[in-house]
């Protein structure tokens, strides 16, 4: 005999339960985050290759996570920020 409870706590109950267990904005909020995060580690790491070829010692590489900070804003920016500000803009005229 099959136990009717454990089937139907094994069946997912939602959309998001079945697609991952994302809410529908959850996506976007850990795309943000990890574009975020990868930035200024790829730069970073960057930065720190500079460093070890050129024999400098920590210069290239603030420069690096610096950058790589502000790039993965603008990225931010551009994938989900430029609609909502153009929305903002719009709805003012």
């Amino acid at each position: 005999m099959i136990d009717q409870g454990s089937a139907a706590a094994a069946k997912p109950r939602t959309a998001a339960a079945r697609a991952g267990g994302l809410a529908p904005g959850e996506f976007i909020a850990w795309s943000v985050l990890s574009t975020l995060l990868a930035g200024p580690v790829l730069y970073g790491l960057l930065g720190w290759g500079v460093d070890e070829l050129v024999g400098t010692t920590r210069v290239f590489l603030p420069v690096g996570i610096l950058v790589g900070f502000g790039l993965s804003m603008w990225i931010v920016y551009l994938r989900y920020g430029r609609d909502a500000a153009g929305d903002e803009q719009g709805a003012g005229h």
